[in-house]
């Protein structure tokens, strides 16, 4: 069975109503190759327009080609990885998530990743890190570029964190590509936190490698009461709890 569950969002003035699928390990590896291509495709699209990132240490962005290249799913290491890892956050008990156009329901507009949070690893440079607070981590959050600006991510981490049981008071982790300023300041006015005292790992595109930024949210209530309102356009029943207890002393 391909679909587990199921989450519904309304139709907002004149953005359709969008269904996500919380899918399996067997539907994960069937869809493989399309969610590589998306995350190729969203790479490239963030990195390729100078206005929001500054990717490089010198504020230069990263090479398009580099990552095209390094999501080639023809790249059997790629797809390898990519398995490995995702295969990983299933036995851990998380979540994959897609979102798939109401228009062309064979068509993926995105995905997101959600488990718990690993437990601290050793890195190559020494360094102990990134992941030393319990909670859920959030792997991915990635859109077709072709639908950037919809609301679509909001969509799939508010879709992600309820399929995942997130509560108020939950504790959120996620490493950020830095320099990606489009997307790192989302997660900023969603109610994360960067914490560059905390080590995390790189990703390599080419022979260039972009460090991470390892950013946390305390309390999952903010970030689910922000996504409900502000990117959403509305809050179900639920959601007015979460408020609610989230603001608490």
């Amino acid at each position: 069975m391909c679909t587990m569950t199921r989450v519904h969002y309304p139709e907002i003035g004149s953005f359709p109503g969008y269904t996500t699928e919380q899918i399996d390990w067997d539907a994960t590896v069937g869809l493989a190759e399309e969610l590589i291509r998306i995350t190729g495709a969203a790479y490239a699209a963030e990195v390729a327009n100078p206005r929001n990132n500054s990717i490089d240490k010198k504020g230069n962005p990263l090479l398009v080609e580099s990552v095209q290249r390094h999501y080639d799913t023809e790249d059997t290491g790629v797809y390898e990885r990519f398995l490995d890892r995702t295969e990983g956050i299933h036995e851990a008990g998380g979540r994959i998530t897609i979102l798939r156009d109401p228009a062309a329901p064979g068509k993926l507009l995105g995905y997101s990743k959600i488990g718990p949070a690993p437990a601290m690893t050793q890195r190559e440079n020494g360094l102990e890190g990134s992941h030393d607070f319990f909670g859920l981590y959030i792997n991915n959050v990635v859109v077709d570029p072709n639908h950037f600006g919809k609301g679509i991510g909001g969509i799939l981490l508010d879709s992600c964190l309820k399929t995942a049981n997130a509560e108020v008071g939950d504790v959120l982790v996620l490493d950020a590509m830095h320099g990606n300023n489009r997307a790192n300041e989302w997660y900023t006015r969603l109610g994360f936190r960067a914490r560059p005292e905390v080590p995390t790992g790189s990703l390599s595109f080419g022979n260039q490698a972009v460090p991470q930024v390892y950013m946390y949210a305390p309390n999952a209530g903010p970030v689910m009461a922000n996504l409900a309102g502000a990117r959403l356009g509305y809050i179900s029943s639920d959601r007015h709890t979460a408020i609610e207890k989230s603001f608490i002393a």
